[in-house]
């Protein structure tokens, strides 16, 4: 995975919890839609731009869905409609009501546009997906040698507000050799010649959220680890997409996982909420 989509990802994961708590609709201004020209290069699904402009070139429902729906973004979680959300591409330009939207009121303007201009009708149903489960690999439950309870001074940073948590480690993207030293406790991850390193300490609940945002598949945490912990992950970013020829490529991050953090990903298929397609229309151009 880019750090490019790394990133888009990480602002998508951000939102997720802040959408539940929106309870009242929020609209853009004014929003033009219209079909992408033939001759259109390149493809942005969704930016936020200054004095509250929101902007998608060459982009497709189906990926207009997922900054909509971000909870459901992962395969499998968004099912129905015709072929064409898919296929057909779209630049929409649109202005908020507001001047600095946030990542969440942003996510809303773009359901709720999706539902005036392409008449979106959408349900939740619960139906099996199929997914990555998190577990302890060795059967004495003993964890890797990266991964150690946290140290109590570092615990007791978080715990009397000192250290704030964070859902995932900030990058420093440059080489390992250059990069600065990091502050006591807090995490952060190194980047260079195909090899990221992710170290320091945070919380359990966060170190999944980190492992998530690098798979393409929706991750259910089933190892019932709690707390703080210490962690030194080191891989191939190239690697995460896929089990198949990772090892190919450098350190995988499947192998490290497992042999480093003592964990492993398993394919599995889990009932959860899926978000069902009623109906949808091409909209008219404006």
């Amino acid at each position: 995975m880019t750090l490019r989509r790394l990133a888009f990802v990480l602002v998508v994961v951000l939102t997720v919890a802040a959408l539940h708590a929106q309870t009242p609709p929020i609209a853009f201004e004014v929003a033009s839609v219209r079909p992408t020209n033939n001759d259109a290069r390149g493809l942005n699904p969704g930016q936020a731009r200054s004095g509250g402009r929101w902007a998608a070139l060459n982009t497709t429902l189906s990926l207009l869905l997922r900054i909509a729906y971000p909870e459901h973004r992962f395969p499998g979680l968004i099912v129905g409609g015709p072929g064409w959300i898919s296929e057909r591409t779209f630049d929409i330009d649109a202005k908020a009501p507001i001047p600095n939207p946030s990542p969440n009121e942003y996510a809303l303007m773009v359901r709720q546009l999706l539902a005036e201009r392409f008449g979106l009708k959408v349900h939740i149903a619960q139906r099996p997906v199929d997914v990555y489960t998190l577990l302890v690999a060795r059967d004495d439950g003993r964890l890797g040698p990266r991964l150690k309870p946290a140290p109590p001074t570092c615990v007791a940073d978080y715990e009397s507000g000192r250290l704030q948590p964070q859902v995932v480690p900030p990058f420093v993207i440059q080489a390992k050799d250059k990069a600065p030293p990091p502050k006591p406790c807090m995490p952060v991850t190194h980047e260079g010649n195909n090899v990221r390193r992710t170290f320091g300490v945070w919380s359990f609940a966060a170190t999944t959220s980190m492992l998530q945002l690098l798979i393409d598949r929706k991750l259910v945490d089933r190892t019932g680890l709690k707390g703080f912990y210490e962690l030194d992950f080191e891989y191939d970013p190239r690697t995460t997409q896929t089990v198949t020829n990772a090892d190919d490529l450098g350190v995988s991050f499947f192998t490290a996982l497992q042999e480093q953090l003592g964990l492993k990903l398993e394919r599995q298929r889990e009932t959860m909420g899926v978000l069902v397609i009623d109906s949808v229309e091409m909209p008219t151009e404006n």
